[in-house]
């Protein structure tokens, strides 16, 4: 095997380690590639295990990502979550009615937890941020 063929064997895991430390896709695509790039200029003879060696060159490279993010940040106020990621196939010939629909749903079920909070909400609090809305627009 090539060492291309070999990244490419490895590359989902390699993405899933990344992800799992960066908590963004974005990044773990990029740190995967710069994984890449360190594993080709390796001489080939002196990587006796590639899955082993490329995994050590991307947990190193995402604990040097995070740290310089750490230093990098601004405080947030509120919960971190991870960036969402699809987790099955996207067939690009998919009907596009049933891409439509979909999208809908997921609309629809934003707005409705939307209207659960806002019906949840104090009614006086509701009344407030009406008048603000309605001087806002005089």
């Amino acid at each position: 095997m090539t060492n291309v063929d070999l990244f490419q064997a490895h590359r989902p895991l390699l993405f899933g380690v990344a992800y799992r430390m960066l908590g963004s896709a974005t990044d773990a695509e990029d740190v995967v590639q710069d994984a890449w790039l360190r594993y080709s200029s390796a001489p080939a003879p002196d990587v006796r295990s590639p899955k082993a060696y490329l995994t050590t060159i991307l947990v190193r490279l995402c604990r040097d990502q995070l740290q310089l993010a750490r230093r990098k940040r601004e405080q947030y106020i509120g919960p971190w979550l991870p960036e969402p990621i699809l987790t099955e196939e996207v067939v690009e010939t998919a009907d596009p009615q049933e891409r439509v629909e979909k999208e809908e749903s997921i609309s629809l079920a934003a707005r409705s937890k939307s209207c659960d909070s806002w019906l949840a909400a104090p009614l006086a609090a509701r009344k407030r941020l009406v008048r603000h809305s309605l001087h806002e627009r005089l």
